[in-house]
């Protein structure tokens, strides 16, 4: 099995029920839950000025995690035969 294939596995929800994917799953899920959190928080002033520098380092760590998570879906979605073509796969 090749790295693309078993990404692909890994991170197509309920395409495959390995640990990997759970855990790739969970901890996607968790930082989605979490963003909706920080939102709540950062709309509130008190706790916007005293944790500003938290919530923007975490909101660039998220957006980092979410852009490698979607440019390996891009990359794996081939491995579907829904996706199969290399590009109009891709595009689709």
């Amino acid at each position: 099995m090749g790295i693309r294939k078993r990404i692909y596995d890994i991170l197509d929800p309920g395409h495959h029920d390995g640990i990997l994917s759970k855990i790739a799953n969970y901890i996607i899920y968790s930082l989605i839950f979490l963003n909706v959190v920080a939102i709540v928080l950062e709309s509130l002033p008190a706790i916007r000025n005293r944790w500003q520098t938290a919530f923007y380092h975490f909101e660039v760590f998220t957006v980092m995690v979410f852009s490698v998570e979607y440019l390996m879906r891009l990359w794996c979605c081939v491995e579907s035969p829904k996706y199969a073509s290399s590009v109009v796969g891709r595009l689709r």
